[in-house]
């Protein structure tokens, strides 16, 4: 079945209006398809592999009583994510998802504590030659190459890579903090604890709850606010030299 062919069944059944802001997608492309997007999402030819890419994309940002419309042989079946997840695909279907209806989930928990045991292991007496040697400058290139190859990451449209790059970036920043500390510098709790009190100062608007009007919310009340705090006269001013030779 083609677009066409299928937007008119689509109609046909009800499932779709004129009025409807919609996207159709091939389901091979369930893995990279955006999820946010607030509008009616409509993913035709899904294999059973595709659905279970889909699903797990999914769980992982709604909740699990979120509606799903399956369109299988042309019989409509309106069922939830969870019950998809247990959905027998026996040959191709079409999905919708309807951005505007879906409930967001709670943000799945995290810990740091794996990848900062890691680290400290690497550095401590009997551990990596090679890692126990370096510096903050020794290490200076490396942070900048996985710099460049999340940036690469995401202008590709690669998430598959950008979660490998982005655990990169991540060690880059856990390697540094944990050498801070090893020098009585900082820990890598102080490095969490000072960007969430600096984003919190940033926008006084969402965590105080004030001046909730267009322009506080705007990147000119952004910057203005960023060289108060710093105490910064001018744009530039705070700009690595290193990035205004490259501009």
């Amino acid at each position: 079945m083609n677009t066409k062919q299928l937007l008119s069944l689509l109609e046909e059944k009800g499932l779709l209006s004129e009025n409807d802001y919609f996207s159709v997608v091939s389901g091979s492309r369930a893995d990279i398809v955006s999820l946010t997007g607030r509008e009616l999402l409509i993913l035709k030819d899904c294999s059973r592999n595709d659905a279970e890419i889909l699903i797990k994309r999914l769980l992982r940002v709604f909740q699990d009583t979120t509606p799903l419309l399956v369109l299988d042989n042309e019989n409509v079946l309106r069922i939830s994510i969870k019950d998809f997840n247990n959905y027998p695909v026996k040959k191709e279907i079409t999905v919708l998802f309807d951005g505007r209806k879906a409930k967001a989930r709670e943000a799945l928990p995290y810990s740091f504590e794996a990848i900062d045991r890691t680290v400290h292991t690497l550095l401590a007496p009997g551990g990596c030659p090679w890692d126990r040697a370096q510096d903050h400058q020794s290490m200076r290139t490396c942070f900048l190459q996985e710099a460049f190859e999340t940036i690469d990451a995401i202008d590709k449209n690669d998430m598959v890579n950008l979660k490998e790059e982005l655990g990169d970036v991540l060690f880059q920043i856990v390697f540094h903090s944990v050498l801070a500390e090893k020098e009585g510098f900082f820990t890598l709790q102080d490095v969490i604890d000072g960007i969430s009190d600096k984003m919190i100062l940033r926008h006084p608007f969402v965590f105080k709850k004030e001046g909730k009007d267009h322009y506080a919310s705007s990147p000119e009340a952004w910057e203005k606010r960023k060289r108060i705090e710093k105490n910064r006269k001018y744009l530039f001013s705070g700009v690595p030299k290193s990035l205004l030779l490259t501009l």
